[in-house]
């Protein structure tokens, strides 16, 4: 891309200030010599748009002393990809960032392409497989689509739809049918191994309802909580190309649970236990609550508003005496929610 204005700005005590600047020659090279040492950040602009940028989780580390001293940042040049991005709810949408990337010898490349009124936009992109995403105010989009640029082609087209419904959760009251509102959702994911790629804390509306459009493909898992309501736990499933997934969770309110505590010797164990609750949830063990609570002379103590109906967790620690776990189901009826468990010396 040649006559294109390169920006170089360096960091310094929390702050950008303005380094370098030049412009392309006919190879879509530009050249900084001799720059000083230290963090610096690089911004393309052609014409009064950006059309690509390191970002500053991937900024150009310049090292005096036994690193790099003469930088030659070249801009990738490649096919026209071309298309026009829409909302699913119909019509085009202009002032949208089409943003690929692609890495050099320095880091990750961030190349930008504009939405004109009619929603058209040009990025050019080298042979290969990209990853491309379409961002903008009003649009929470961190759904990626999968681009091919063929070597020798003369154009590459691809449109995208953003504004696509992925999810919708109703959150109901177990007994009367009501929408549940301000109950909190925690969306995680997609999961890859052990980490969640996503965090999303969102509350659901009068309706008892809460949605999430362009979300990636994946497997999510979902926590509800409400005040005076048991925690459920859920696991949703994301396509790319299928209906949005969509989940009924029903919240039930805390019922007592009256738990017997029996220690190693097998008699009752009077005094303070400390008990936890936990949830099974796809990723394995949610600690959901808990507290200190009193057993009486027969071992036995009364845990008001405790769980909601459902399969829990308990583990139960009595200092100085021995600790024990065990699986319950709990009850709509708190007189059926009675539990017995047998501490192991610590």
């Amino acid at each position: 891309m040649q006559g294109a204005r390169v920006h170089l700005s360096r960091y310094e005590g929390g702050g950008k200030s303005p380094l370098r600047e030049g412009a392309t020659d006919a190879t879509g090279t530009v050249v900084f010599a001799g720059l000083p040492e230290g963090i610096v950040s690089v911004e393309i602009t052609k014409g009064s748009e950006t059309v690509a940028a390191m970002s500053r989780h991937t900024l150009l580390t310049l090292l005096r002393e036994g690193g790099i001293q003469d930088v030659e940042f070249r801009f990738p040049s490649g096919i026209p990809v071309t298309g026009v991005v829409t909302h699913a709810r119909g019509g085009a949408v202009a002032d949208l960032f089409v943003r690929s990337h692609a890495r050099d010898a320095f880091g990750l490349v961030f190349l930008l392409a504009r939405t004109d009124a009619a929603g058209r936009y040009r990025i050019d992109l080298p042979p290969g497989e990209h990853q491309m995403l379409v961002q903008g105010r009003g649009i929470e989009c961190v759904r990626q689509w999968r681009v091919e640029v063929p070597e020798g082609a003369s154009e590459v087209r691809k449109d995208f739809v953003v504004g696509v419904l992925s999810l919708r959760v109703r959150v109901r009251h177990r007994e009367t049918g009501a929408p549940i509102r301000a109950a909190e959702c925690l969306l995680e994911g997609p999961w890859k191994g052990n980490e969640a790629e996503f965090k999303h804390m969102l509350s659901t509306d009068e309706n008892g309802e809460i949605s999430k459009e362009d979300r990636p493909a994946g497997r999510y898992s979902l926590t509800v909580r409400k005040p005076g309501f048991g925690m459920v736990l859920a696991e949703v499933e994301i396509t790319d190309d299928g209906p949005p997934a969509e989940v009924e969770v029903t919240l039930a309110p805390l019922v007592d649970v009256t738990l017997e505590v029996v220690g190693p010797d097998g008699r009752p164990c009077a005094g303070p236990v400390v008990v936890g609750w936990s949830a099974r949830g796809p990723q394995g063990l949610v600690g959901t609550g808990g507290g200190e609570y009193f057993c009486d002379e027969d071992g036995r103590t009364r845990m008001e508003r405790a769980a909601g109906p459902g399969e829990w967790h308990l583990s139960v620690l009595a200092r100085g005496v021995g600790r024990g776990s065990l699986e319950v189901t709990v009850s709509s009826s708190p007189e059926e929610n009675r539990f017995r468990v047998q501490l192991a010396k610590e």
